[in-house]
């Protein structure tokens, strides 16, 4: 009898996810148990969630949005909303990735981490093909110029520690402004791996996304 109450049980719990998914630890997939985009919205949220939809749309990118009300917390939205501890406008997330603002480079990473370089522009992904060796491996990639006194300390610093890092001095790249747009640049040493941009500019901050 306890076999067949516990059978139970888990049957339960299972239709439970499939079909509303468990609080903090769910994550936004599809039936195949692939990534999907769910974006929470709200009404008055302005530019940002205004960014990121159009963003995603001007991608393609196939992506619910959820609009919060906050004034309604009896709502099924606003309690979906809640299950997430970044309670933010935007809230965007994919897999177990999430974004919290309308920055390119962030949606750019959630996307690339998801779905690869699927949804990606042909100029982010050819910049970022420069972020992987030949077999798919990340590489540290540094972007900063030879008068930066931060990049010279990061650069110093990795090299003593034989950390294996790509340098790359934006003023002697032919298209630097379009990179420097593209790759959101604006302020050195800017420092990435793999399609993770590094939160921070120091050598702890470079060796927690290793």
């Amino acid at each position: 009898m306890k076999k067949i109450i516990f059978i139970a049980l888990i049957a339960a719990g299972f239709w439970h996810w499939k079909n509303n998914g468990f609080n903090q630890t769910s994550t936004p997939l599809d039936s195949n148990g692939k990534p999907t985009v769910l974006v929470f919205t709200f009404p008055d949220c302005g530019t940002p969630c205004n960014n990121t939809i159009t963003a995603l749309k001007r991608r393609d990118v196939p992506f619910n949005e959820i609009i919060v009300n906050p004034n309604e917390p009896d709502h099924e939205n606003y309690k979906q909303w809640q299950t997430y501890k970044e309670r933010s406008f935007p809230l965007i997330l994919a897999g177990s990735s999430k974004v919290t603002d309308d920055s390119t480079s962030n949606l750019v990473e959630l996307l690339a981490v998801n779905f690869n370089d699927q949804y990606l522009t042909a100029d982010e992904a050819n910049y970022y093909k420069r972020h992987f060796d030949s077999s798919g491996k990340a590489k540290i990639v540094l972007y900063g110029t030879d008068w930066c006194p931060g990049c010279a300390a990061l650069r110093k610093e990795m090299r003593e520690e034989n950390i294996d890092f790509v340098d790359i001095d934006v003023e002697k790249v032919a298209d630097s402004q379009k990179m420097l747009s593209t790759m959101e640049i604006g302020g050195y040493p800017a420092v990435w791996v793999g399609y993770s941009r590094v939160n921070g500019v120091t050598l702890d901050a470079v060796k927690k996304e290793l």
